[in-house]
């Protein structure tokens, strides 16, 4: 299904300009506007991918 804007587009959040993406500042605003939490989500999806790493990635180095 197809059903955005600009179907072309290689971006998810495609921005006004031509080939440009949205800039973080103004999905940023979007998101606060729909009470989103937008710090909250950044700290939880980072968490989130952390968790999916291997343990010696993200383990920190003995000296």
């Amino acid at each position: 299904m197809n059903t955005a804007a600009y179907g072309d587009s290689r971006w998810l959040f495609p921005g006004r300009r031509a080939g440009q993406p949205m800039h973080p500042d103004a999905l940023s605003a979007l998101a606060n506007d729909l009470d989103t939490p937008t710090i909250t989500s950044r700290v939880y999806a980072i968490r989130e991918h952390v968790l999916q790493m291997p343990t010696p990635v993200v383990a920190p180095r003995k000296n």
